[in-house]
């Protein structure tokens, strides 16, 4: 296995430009444009494979410290944090490499944390295969969905507000049939919209209006229509409340919001003015920018832009209300802040990966502790990798396919989300292996 050799990314000018991502039978575990694109001065280099022959990856899908990989043979990968049970091998991992080399000062756990690098049968730091005969698959949030062949959604990982759509709150640790019928799905740590085969919305979860407000959220056990004839839907946060950017079969862009902040009441309002959108995607993390590819490759953002460009327009403004040109000659959108150009380009922007430890060394979640940036891409987009296919942004890390099939991943690890054997962090894209 090679790895791929550092890429030296200099930017040198910035241009002003116009204006969420997999079989078993029920009750029996799983087998197994307007402006210009600014110009970029990265060394942008073509990946080396070795990927063994027969496996071949398809589709990939990044949640906040966990990945999913879908191969040629309908085979479902998964690797990273567990502590919910999101990658589905039927554990959860309380412990992971400890942050500290010395832990005698917690000899009473130094033993379960130990234990936990050394249980082989329980090593998420590589993938790990967890279904058959599946065509789809999303790592969103902290939980994880796969969609058989046949239609058939399963769910598994995080689930304290239901957002796992089988109208409990447990977390799952291996993959549970949810219900047949199923043609997408998004979900956040709140809530969970599925697209079905007769192209109708449902929302699952905590119920619009009520989450974050300081109360429990109300548990859907009956799941509410939200709206026909769908594409796609993706789930985004908007002024503090979290809404739904719909796509139509007819081209049409349909938001379900809040007028106004903590009023509970949602609207629908067609009131983007983009007649032509081929696909739509929000950001991994946070969930405050929204991105629409139009038929023509143009691609258009708009939401919380913050101090250091995170939507990618090039613009001062903290908060862009209305979609912004953010770049052209664009094939596909993955999780916002991720495109992959026409000529296999890799470009991402406006992203800090911060090296975040969400576990103490009990392995207690906490939330989130801020230990430095690991790496900073700028306001506008930056080439990373050439010859890709498809791509994926988790929460701090990236993953990435070649046209050959093989994969590629880099940024935070202290989880083994990289799928590299360990836990140190990676700056550059790094090729894993399928064994």
């Amino acid at each position: 296995m090679k790895k791929i050799t550092s890429i030296v990314l200099l930017i040198a000018l910035l241009f002003s430009m116009a204006a969420c991502g997999g079989n078993a039978p029920a009750g029996e575990e799983p087998a197994g444009a307007e402006g210009q694109m600014p110009e970029e001065q990265a060394q942008v280099e073509e990946p080396q494979h070795g990927q063994p022959e027969e496996i071949r990856v398809v589709a990939v899908a990044a949640g906040n410290s966990h990945t999913m990989a879908l191969d040629n043979r309908g085979q479902l990968w998964a690797w990273g944090d567990n502590y919910y049970g999101q990658v589905g091998d039927g554990n959860i991992s309380t412990y992971r490499d400890p942050l500290y080399e010395d832990i005698s000062e917690y000899e009473e756990y130094a033993e379960l944390i130990d234990g936990r690098v050394r249980n082989v049968d329980n090593d998420v730091y590589r993938p790990k295969r967890i279904m058959d005969d599946v065509k789809a698959i999303y790592a969103c949030g902290d939980s994880s969905f796969a969609i058989t062949n046949g239609g058939r959604l399963y769910a598994w990982g995080r689930n304290e507000n239901g957002q796992l759509c089988d109208g409990t709150t447990w977390n799952k640790p291996r993959p549970e049939y949810i219900m047949d019928g199923v043609l997408g799905v998004d979900s956040t740590q709140a809530r969970t919209i599925v697209l079905k085969a007769d192209y109708s919305l449902w929302a699952y979860g905590a119920k619009f209006g009520t989450f974050g407000m300081g109360a429990r959220p109300e548990i859907y056990e009956i799941s509410i229509r939200l709206y026909e004839n769908v594409k796609k839907a993706v789930l985004y946060s908007m002024s503090g409340s979290e809404a739904v950017l719909i796509l139509t079969n007819d081209g049409r862009l349909i938001s379900y919001e809040e007028p106004e902040r903590y009023s509970g009441a949602y609207a629908y309002n067609e009131r983007y003015n983009l007649s032509n959108a081929a696909d739509i995607s929000a950001a991994s993390i946070a969930r405050q920018l929204v991105y629409v590819l139009d038929a023509d490759g143009n691609v258009y953002g708009w939401g919380a832009n913050g101090f250091d460009g995170s939507l990618g327009a090039n613009s001062n403004e903290f908060m862009v209300d209305n979609p912004t040109f953010i770049a052209s000659d664009v094939r596909e959108i993955y999780n916002g802040r991720t495109f992959v150009r026409n000529d296999g380009v890799m470009s991402v922007w406006g992203t800090v990966l911060e090296i975040m430890d969400y576990r103490d060394q009990y392995g207690n979640d906490v939330g989130g502790q801020l230990l430095g940036d690991l790496m900073v891409y700028g306001g506008t987009p930056v080439g990373i990798l050439s010859n890709v296919r498809m791509a994926a942004e988790g929460g701090s890390h990236y993953i990435a396919v070649d046209n050959d099939g093989d994969v590629y991943t880099w940024g935070q690890n202290f989880n083994g989300q990289l799928g590299n054997g360990n836990s140190a962090n990676q700056t550059s894209p790094m090729q894993i292996r399928f064994e």
